[in-house]
């Protein structure tokens, strides 16, 4: 039966809101259940479906089978034993009738019930899966028109999700910041560019771009003449335990008839062979320059030694035509000695120094010889076997490597894998039509199989020791290979090489046409390298990403505080945070790199060494014979030629990301930074030097030097607190205009020009210390990826560090003007956290002293401080960042070093490793509350708001609830995320280590241990033809 075609909805332009910031997306069966569960979730409830059994009108119901008779009877001799169990059985032999249809009905709560619309001509569908996707995709459909869902098919349901009400003064700092967050965005969306507009799956984010595929540089090269001929080295390098690579592979020249850009002096290409495992090879590049004429003997002989060894290394009927060939292969003499040392500079090569001997016996002579057995020529075998490989006659058959000659057996001699049968006998059993042997004393030859580029080449093999076959032929069935072992191994990764080479062009061109060669092209190159293209960390670009983002945060939040320093802006700093996202949103990333033509140049598809082939080299199939009909290779061409592929929107906002951090690596310069911002077209304003930013703002007016105070005792002392002769030098800093030091230590928020000063300074301050911590880590932990870096970052930012940051540096101590009931519960959080890193510090010895304010309550009044102290001292300073990288070298590094957990050492927050545990499990149904008990007490809050997570004041009750299904699992009480933390690891211990979770979980997706329970899903439900039966209770 032919697969029906599938139906489309798109919302049309008129029935949409004119005032759209994205396209509509279109509604297809694979993505309605997506928006269909989205739907869900905003609701709060869970989906019932139902599943009947419909029948043609002609459907005649078929005798029952043998099998089914034998079934029923034994169930009904087990009748009563165990009903659940039964029931369970039932279930599992329960199929459906033949030649029936399925359909589905999903309830609704807004709507009601919902079935699923069958294709035309049918009753119904022929699978539950099918009928599942269009009961989805007729629900969104009736969401929509009931305005349940935008155009976009999110949801704007008329009764959203009840949530807990917390009352203002009791929400935690990081509610707070989730929420304006949430508002903030949402404010600003008509102000970002559009999505892509949506792909063939209807979903929008993701767009169709051209791809390089081929270098330029291959199309510019001119044909090969005796007089234009440039050399370049190549040495492999391999990694552990096979360090001594050069010993066993010979290093061989690359010829081409113009010098390759990427190739400078003595550089180093890196490579990745394989997947499982994943190989670390590189290929050492010296560049030789411009060769001494040759004749033209020479290069036909060059060219025919490359096209055997290509074809050998490849098993392709590959042709060469010096006219069009780019690129020539030869070997180097086995003498020649180059030095051990790369980044030494170029070399100069010698026509000698190539090994001609071998190019024109290859090029000249037969592909294979036999070996000379005579007993007399002992000697000469040996030296035949040096550096050899066997094969069989044929051109196209396998080869192996010689590893030894084996003097000490013969064909009569005990196999040593196989001792109870003869060299002989063993190649008789696995080849019975081999010839006798006509010398019957003659040495073994021990060989290794060779693995082809395909597999991993000799890389591969050096990696994993013993994984390829050891066997033991006769000399005398075996013939020597025209081309050394030594160069062959070498030539297994050529098509990785070039791979490569390749992507290293590209990204070469593309950092000449858009950025005016600011870039290192290794950098370059990892930068527009996705994970999907290679999932070696050091080869793509979320590192780089890591700290580009944040770079791109510091220049971003540097220029908008001058245009608000500079404007005099009363507007609340929520505007300014909302134009500093509209500037580094992903949206805004992604329109300029599809403006300025990234998306081109991205490397996106893995490499498969099965599907390489030289460019303009000619495939001649007709010499295969038979086994040309089954080819479907095809030449591969040096025109640039441009391909398609899909990127997400996120990717090219990524990509963006990891160029402004490739633009930083190899300076550790903000100069360079700006100058690649300006080079993407990003909306940034201000020079191009970092310096030149000192210029944006007034200069600072030093305050003069006061004469030593005469006053002494009360007068002294009232002065101070008048504001005369207060401290202007903190932690080695001397303020140039002190009234910048009043605006962080003052707690009296009442004036609004101090209000929107130190909000300005905080946010500075936070972009400041971010990039300091950023780049620490991305320095220290060179082999950490994206996510362990992401979770140090946060662990060393979060808003407990910085509050226990600023009582161990002592501003706290420094805090000023607050009323007495502020002044007391700053006093209780100092107190708390002196009194836990006490203890921290005490229990360091057992290793379990880490990150001791985790459970100390904290409040914006000391939090805020430490970043609003580091965004005074960058403008007192005149954007210059010396001063605070000092405070921060001197006093914060050393603190987070200290107590901070290492990478793979940090704790998983209760909540987030219940949220896995559950998602693992298959269970939905499940929230974690807060609840407040008691008199609410308004409490006034030093910085514009409450004193988070100090409590809602006297005879007040606050803790958090884990319920699922409804059925209350644990209630902890405690202050804020005290309390979450507190209730889900209690509801953790009990659903995962006492088995609650099957006790209670009624999902359908429920799993054991993260797979799928059959029983438990085969129990809960039964479908029945003409309708559903309520569920079955399982215990």
């Amino acid at each position: 039966m032919p697969a029906p075609d599938l139906p489309t909805f798109t919302p049309s332009s008129s029935s949409a809101s004119s005032n759209l910031t994205s396209p509509p997306s279109t509604l297809t069966f694979q993505n309605a259940g997506m928006f269909l569960t989205h739907y869900a979730q905003s609701i709060g409830q869970q989906l019932s479906f139902d599943y009947q059994n419909v029948f043609p009108p002609d459907y005649v119901t078929p005798p029952p089978s043998k099998r089914s008779i034998k079934r029923q009877k034994l169930d009904e001799a087990q009748e009563g034993a165990n009903a659940v169990r039964k029931e369970q059985k039932e279930t599992d032999n329960n199929q459906p009738p033949e030649g029936s249809m399925r359909e589905c009905v999903v309830m609704l709560p807004a709507i009601g019930a919902i079935r699923s619309h069958a294709p035309p001509g049918a009753c119904g569908w022929a699978t539950k899966h099918l009928a599942k996707q269009s009961a989805c995709f007729e629900a969104v459909q009736a969401l929509y028109a009931k305005e349940e869902v935008d155009h976009e098919f999110k949801p704007t349901p008329s009764a959203p999700k009840e949530t807990t009400a917390c009352p203002n003064e009791t929400v935690t700092t990081k509610s707070k910041a989730c929420r304006n967050w949430d508002q903030m965005k949402e404010s600003v969306q008509h102000r970002l560019p559009p999505k892509s507009q949506p792909g063939p799956n209807g979903q929008s984010g993701n767009g169709i771009y051209p791809c390089v595929t081929t270098p330029t540089f291959w199309s510019t090269c001119p044909p090969f003449r005796p007089d234009l001929i440039y050399a370049t080295i190549l040495q492999l390098q391999l990694a552990r335990p096979a360090e001594d690579a050069p010993k066993s592979c010979r290093p061989l020249v690359l010829l081409t008839s113009q010098p390759i850009p990427v190739v400078t002096g003595d550089t180093e290409l890196r490579m990745r062979i394989g997947d499982q495992p994943d190989v670390g090879a590189s290929m050492r590049t010296v560049d030789c320059g411009k060769m001494k004429a040759w004749n033209q003997e020479q290069l036909g002989q060059a060219c025919r030694f490359t096209e055997i060894l290509m074809r050998a290394n490849l098993q392709r009927p590959l042709r060469g035509d010096l006219s069009k060939v780019k690129w020539l292969i030869v070997p180097l003499t086995r003498d020649f000695k180059l030095s051990t040392s790369p980044g030494q500079g170029g070399t100069k090569l010698q026509r000698r120094d190539i090994a001609w001997d071998e190019v024109k016996g290859v090029a000249d002579g037969p592909l294979s010889s036999p070996f000379d057995i005579r007993r007399d020529k002992l000697h000469d075998l040996a030296r035949q076997t040096e550096d050899g490989m066997v094969s069989n006659p044929a051109e196209f058959a396998r080869r192996s490597y010689i590893v030894a000659l084996r003097t000490d057996l013969k064909p009569s001699s005990p196999h040593p894998a196989h001792p109870n049968s003869t060299i002989l006998d063993y190649l008789l059993s696995q080849h019975p039509s081999l010839p006798a042997p006509t010398v019957p004393d003659q040495p073994i030859l021990e060989i290794e199989m060779v693995r082809t580029p395909k597999h991993g080449g000799h890389a591969l093999s050096s990696a994993l020791p013993g994984s390829m076959e050891i066997s033991f032929v006769l000399p005398e069935l075996v013939q020597r290979h025209c081309i050394p072992a030594s160069v062959f191994r070498t030539a297994s990764i050529l098509p990785h090489l070039f791979n490569e080479l390749e992507s290293t062009l590209i990204a070469h061109e593309m950092n000449e046409a858009i950025f005016s060669s600011k870039l290192d092209d290794i950098l370059a190159l990892q930068a527009i390298t996705t994970p999907a293209a290679c999932s070696t960390m050091e080869k793509h670009y979320e590192r780089l990403e890591f700290i580009g983002d944040t770079l791109l945060k510091l220049v971003v939040t540097v220029q908008s505080y001058i245009g608000e320093y500079k404007s005099n802006s009363t507007r609340p700093i929520e505007n300014t945070l909302a134009d500093r996202h509209v500037l580094s949103s992903n949206r805004t990333l992604h329109a300029q790199a599809v403006k300025i033509g990234l998306a081109q140049y991205v490397r996106n598809k893995r490499f498969k060494a099965k599907d390489w082939l030289p460019r303009d080299w000619e495939l001649v199939w007709t010499e295969m014979g038979d086994r040309a009909t089954s080819a479907k290779a095809s030449a591969a061409s040096s025109q640039p030629i441009l391909g398609q592929h899909q990127l997400g929107d996120k990717t090219l906002a990524d990509l963006v990301e990891a160029l402004i951090g490739a633009s930083y690596i190899p300076s550790r310069d903000l100069d360079d930074v700006l100058a690649m911002i300006h080079a993407l077209d990003l909306p940034v304003k201000g020079g191009h030097k970092w310096s030149d930013l000192a210029y944006e703002l007034p200069p600072a007016v030093s305050t003069p030097a006061q004469p030593q105070s005469t006053l002494k005792g009360e007068e002294k002392y009232m002065k101070f607190f008048k504001g005369e002769n207060r401290p202007k030098k903190i932690l080695g800093y001397d303020f140039k205009d002190p009234s910048r030091l009043d605006e962080v230590l003052s707690l009296d928020m009442n004036i609004p020009q101090r209000k929107r000063a130190f909000d300005r300074y905080k946010m500075l301050g936070n972009a400041v210390l971010d990039y300091f911590i950023v780049e620490h880590l991305w320095e220290t932990y060179p082999e950490e990826g994206p996510a362990a870096l992401t979770n140090m970052k946060a662990s060393r930012s979060v808003e407990g560090v910085r509050s226990a940051l600023s009582i161990e540096l002592g501003l706290v101590d420094l805090l000023r003007d607050g009323d007495d009931q502020t002044t007391a519960q700053v006093s209780k959080i100092v107190k708390a956290a002196r009194t836990a890193k006490r203890k921290g510090d005490e229990a360091r010895s057992n290793a379990i002293g880490m990150e001791w304010w985790a459970g100390v309550p904290v409040a914006a009044t000391t939090a805020d401080p430490l970043e609003a102290f580091i965004g005074a001292i960058t403008h007192d300073a005149s954007l210059s960042l010396v001063p605070a990288r000092k405070i921060f070298d001197a006093h914060i590094l050393p603190f987070l070093e200290a107590y901070c957990l290492p990478p793979h050492s940090l704790c998983a927050h209760p909540k987030a490793e219940l949220i896995r545990w559950l998602q693992q499990r298959g269970c939905n149904a499940w929230s974690v509350e807060r609840f407040y008990l008691g008199r609410q007490t308004q409490m006034p809050f030093s910085k514009g708001g409450k004193l988070n997570g100090l409590g809602t004041g006297s005879g007040e009750k606050e803790g958090s609830k884990v319920l699922l299904h409804d059925q209350e699992i644990s209630r902890e009480t405690g202050v804020g995320s005290i309390a979450v933390k507190k209730s889900c690891r209690v509801a953790l211990e009990r659903l995962r280590d006492e088995g609650m979770l099957e006790k209670i979980c009624v999902c359908s997706t429920l799993r054991e241990g993260g797979k799928r329970s059959k029983a438990k899903s085969n129990g809960k439900a039964k479908v029945k033809n003409g309708g559903a039966e309520a569920e079955a209770a399982v215990n």
